[in-house]
């Protein structure tokens, strides 16, 4: 007879007490840190600016008429920040124009009143440092043969320091820079549709000329001597017609002199453009007359400090 196996007493069973995931001293400690973190965003969003404009419906409120506005966002998240704004200079008329690409952003210009050298002064702001941006369009005058730009020149307005240059060209010169330069974006178009087709086939043969019969001769000459007016009259319209081309691009360089110039804004800047056009070298003033004009200009032009 099998014997039984008795059973064990569940008095003698051992039980282990599980331990909570996190004891209640640390569950008081977890809820105060994120009680401290979500007070320090709802802060952070209530207090801090970063200086961009408030927008309602779509519109930048900015103080002040004529103000220089920036987009330092995207176009569809814009965030818009002033940099300044322009005021009546005396002896000039100031318009205002909405930029193409975002009728938030304005630029303006003065146009003298009465006789003057200046033909136009322009101001518009800039997400870019003065100094960044005053030696890159440096560098891209003193590249182009042509124009004669002068050193980057620091003036101080109203204890403000300005980056300015100014610029002669001469027509004639830049015409022919532009050509060369032409020339060789058609001659590397040309190599690359070449490398691209392969070699070119080699030229066929021109077929034997029939033998004209005698009694056609006399009908060939006059057809030749017909064929032969039209190429010299067609020359002669080509040569006007290359003669109308080379005056109308003549007349679209001009001679112009101008001062370049950018007012720091933080780490933005404002830039003055002013322009003086003319039909000749002789029509070109001294870079103290420029200066002279531009100190009237910036009377026009406050801008923030931060």
């Amino acid at each position: 007879m099998a014997s039984k196996k008795s059973a064990r007493s569940k008095g003698y069973r051992k039980t282990v007490q599980k331990k909570p995931y996190l004891t209640k001293k640390e569950i008081i400690i977890s809820c105060a840190i994120a009680a401290v973190v979500i007070l320090a965003f709802v802060l952070m969003n209530t207090l801090y600016s970063d200086g961009s404009l408030k927008m309602v419906d779509g519109v930048p409120q900015a103080q002040g008429e004529h103000s220089i506005l920036i987009n330092g966002g995207t176009g569809n998240n814009p965030r818009y920040f002033k940099l300044g704004q322009v005021a009546d200079v005396d002896g000039y008329t100031l318009e205002e124009t909405a930029s193409p690409s975002d009728e938030n952003v304005k630029s303006f210009t003065y146009t003298p009143e009465g006789e003057s050298f200046i033909d136009s002064v322009s101001v518009n702001g800039y997400p870019n440092k003065a100094q960044e941006n005053a030696d890159y369009i440096h560098s891209v005058y003193a590249s182009i043969e042509g124009y004669d730009v002068s050193e980057i020149r620091t003036v101080t307005v109203a204890d403000k320091d300005v980056l300015c240059m100014t610029t002669t060209v001469d027509p004639e010169l830049l015409a022919q820079t532009i050509a060369q330069a032409q020339e060789a974006v058609d001659e590397a178009a040309a190599e690359s549709e070449a490398a691209a087709a392969g070699e070119a086939p080699a030229e066929e043969e021109a077929p034997a000329e029939e033998e004209v019969p005698a009694e056609e001769e006399a009908p060939a000459e006059e057809e030749a001597s017909a064929g032969e007016e039209a190429p010299a009259e067609g020359e002669a319209i080509a040569e006007e017609a290359a003669a109308e081309g080379e005056e109308e691009a003549d007349d679209s360089l001009e001679y112009a002199q101008e001062l370049i110039a950018y007012v720091p804004v933080g780490e933005r800047c404002i830039a003055v453009h002013m322009i003086n056009r003319g039909e000749s070298a002789e029509d070109y003033v001294d870079d103290d007359a420029l200066y002279q004009a531009f100190d009237q200009i910036m009377t026009g032009l406050s801008y923030e400090t931060k």
